[in-house]
């Protein structure tokens, strides 16, 4: 991925580093889900957003610290300083966080029945939220006459997002870790589900359910000793397809946690996720000839040449994209299915590079054990 700005000295576009292809791609994603919700463009505040996408990924109240913290960073926020002691938006339970209620957040420059002016824009909506729980629609009435939100198209925006965004009654829901997006936690809906009797004493259930936050479908399976309540998470037995990221085995750090990230946004930000599999690729290849020159295709011709790799998949890299880059001179996003063949690719690549090595050294070295000892 390149960005606009070039080099002086060769002429050629820079490259977009991978940790701002990352906040790029997961800033994109929360506009593409407020459009969603609106089915227009709108601009609040990275307050604001984070609370309506919380409440549009998780669909409660609580959820994982660790996601609450990836949503933060998106929108350029830190969790602890703008979130817990600023906005008082949520207050830390162990692994997990808890949205705090309109009356949890009363203060100065926050929650205020008293403010005329509000620096965010939930913080508006939370005020009219307490004043009408406290106090009566009439007190709420007067507060929005006042302070001109009765006519803010922003302020009216932001109650429709919220309406569509948060459960108004309780739906058939449950938590569990995204195999798409590999969102940890999530709310899963139930839109259909199918229950059969497997003996005299079980039941079986399967059921559609769709993340909160990719919008993607899987098959959820449970199996519980009568048909009441046999959709509870403590009756699910699993998810298809199952959520598994392990990358091959024997990979240097370097390699392992950019192939882990491009895998674990594949299906959220598939631009970034292409750029992510190029850079392990790259490092790959650095790593087992550190004196390879050229671009990222060149280097694994080298590799065949010197047989580290097989020469089909030095073929294969040239009906590919395996740097991810060739999207931005050709104008077009990168496809679900070019993904995902540049992600087989990489895997073969990296076993043949490293797996396959790593096994045969561990294999000698259990056989040559005993000899050694004896």
């Amino acid at each position: 991925m390149l960005t606009s700005d070039f080099d002086e000295r060769t002429g050629e576009p820079k490259p977009l580093r991978p940790d701002v292809a990352l906040d790029l791609a997961r800033s994109e994603v929360v506009e593409l889900r407020k459009r969603r919700l609106l089915g227009r463009d709108t601009r609040f505040d990275p307050v604001t957003d984070w609370y309506l996408m919380a409440w549009d990924a998780f669909k409660a109240a609580e959820f994982p610290a660790d996601e609450a913290r990836k949503l933060a960073l998106a929108l350029g926020l830190d969790l602890e300083r703008d979130l817990v002691a600023r906005r008082r938006m949520l207050k830390k339970k162990g692994a997990s966080v808890q949205l705090l209620s309109p009356s949890g957040r009363r203060g100065r420059d926050r929650v205020d029945p008293d403010s005329d002016a509000f620096e965010v824009w939930i913080d508006a909506v939370h005020t009219a939220m307490l004043l009408y729980s406290a106090e009566g629609a009439p007190a709420a009435e007067a507060f929005l006459k006042r302070t001109g939100f009765v006519r803010d198209p922003t302020f009216k925006s932001l109650l429709q997002a919220l309406v569509n965004a948060v459960p108004r009654v309780r739906r058939k829901v449950f938590p569990n870790d995204c195999p798409y997006c590999k969102t940890k936690h999530v709310s899963f809906e139930i839109r259909h589900h199918h229950l059969r009797t497997a003996s005299p004493v079980a039941f079986e259930g399967y059921a559609l359910v769709v993340c909160g936050f990719c919008d993607r479908a899987a098959v959820a399976v449970f199996k519980a000793p009568n048909q009441g309540g046999i959709f509870d998470l403590q009756f699910l037995k699993g998810l298809h397809p199952s959520m598994d990221i392990s990358p091959p085995q024997h990979l240097p750090d370097s390699v392992k946690r950019r192939y882990e990230q491009g895998v674990a946004i594949m299906a959220t930000a598939p631009e970034a996720a292409g750029m992510m599999f190029g850079k392990a690729l790259e490092v790959a290849l650095k790593t087992i000839r550190p004196n390879g020159r050229g671009i990222l295709k060149n280097r694994i011709d080298e590799a065949a040449k010197a047989g580290a790799i097989t020469s089909d998949l030095a073929e294969w890299a040239h009906r590919i994209r395996p740097d991810g880059n060739e999207a931005a001179h050709e104008d077009r996003p990168i496809s679900s299915a070019d993904l995902e063949e540049l992600h087989r690719f990489t895997e073969l690549v990296l076993l043949y590079l490293f797996t396959l090595p790593g096994m045969l050294k561990a294999s000698r070295t259990e056989m040559s054990g005993p000899a050694a000892t004896s």
